[in-house]
């Protein structure tokens, strides 16, 4: 929220143009009729998978998710391990921001405001735990495309959009209720 404030503040709210063509061509191009944010929201997704499921790093992620507690006491680095993470997470971030300003044309400082609630509701959707240690990486697609589903639905009807939001919120209730529900098993 701090960095968003400042990007505010910097810009004074207002969006800037781009011109620069490579940035614009980003998110923009089509390959093989699919935009190239699709296709690089997938590889991202299939990188993310391949670290889960192959690497030690991604093992010691889900150790940590379960519980720090004995991550730490098996000898894991909890602090070093986490640190990548977030530093892994915020590049992802801003990997994501040049696309989606390439796909618009132009920086908003407020775009994807609010859009944690999708993405928390697409990541339990998909069957991450809150209480962490659990979790798919194919999962998580296919609670986004839920997710983009919906929005495109409620689109096409001509809902007025907080109808979305609504929904969003709806179904991040029955995911968490489920989540809850299948812990206490």
């Amino acid at each position: 929220f701090v960095f968003r404030g400042i990007a505010q503040s910097w810009t004074s709210g207002n969006s800037t143009a781009l011109a620069n063509q490579t940035v614009l061509n980003f998110g923009s191009a089509i390959w093989y009729g699919v935009p190239e944010g699709c296709w690089l929201m997938l590889a991202t997704f299939l990188a993310v998978w391949l670290i889960f499921r192959y690497t030690r790093f991604g093992s010691n992620l889900f150790a940590i998710g379960s519980s720090s507690r004995a991550a730490r006491r098996s000898g894991l680095a909890v602090q070093r391990i986490q640190s990548m993470a977030y530093i892994l997470s915020g590049m992802a971030a801003s990997f994501a921001g040049l696309v989606l300003i390439g796909f618009q044309g132009v920086s908003i400082p407020f775009a994807s405001m609010g859009i944690e609630l999708t993405v928390l509701t697409a990541v339990i959707l998909g069957g991450t735990g809150l209480a962490g240690g659990t979790g798919s990486v194919f999962g998580t697609l296919l609670g986004v495309i839920l997710l983009a589903g919906l929005a495109s639905g409620l689109l096409e009807l001509s809902a007025p959009s907080y109808w979305q939001l609504i929904t969003t919120g709806l179904v991040l209730a029955v995911a968490m209720t489920i989540d809850d529900v299948r812990r206490r098993r």
